[in-house]
């Protein structure tokens, strides 16, 4: 199994290269708003977790299929 690699850019050089990434993959992968929301910590729930599966062991599990393919979220819903 391969490791992931993991480099740290800025929001708006992601933004740059998920631009190009983007039509390869046919999709929009992130968008300027998105990025926004994630910098906000838009995502984050002050809340208790809901789930009894830790997110750690779904990864394990699921590590021989994740990243096989890719999901298209515009294929997916809109097309």
């Amino acid at each position: 199994m391969r490791q992931a690699k993991f480099i740290h850019v800025s929001p708006r050089a992601a933004l740059q290269m998920l631009r190009v990434v983007g039509p390869i993959v046919g999709d929009v992968v992130l968008t300027r708003e998105e990025i926004d929301g994630l910098m906000a910590d838009l995502l984050v729930s002050k809340q208790p977790a809901t789930g009894r599966t830790r997110f750690s062991a779904w990864l394990a599990d699921n590590a021989s299929v994740l990243g096989l393919r890719y999901a298209s979220e515009l294929r997916r819903h809109y097309r």
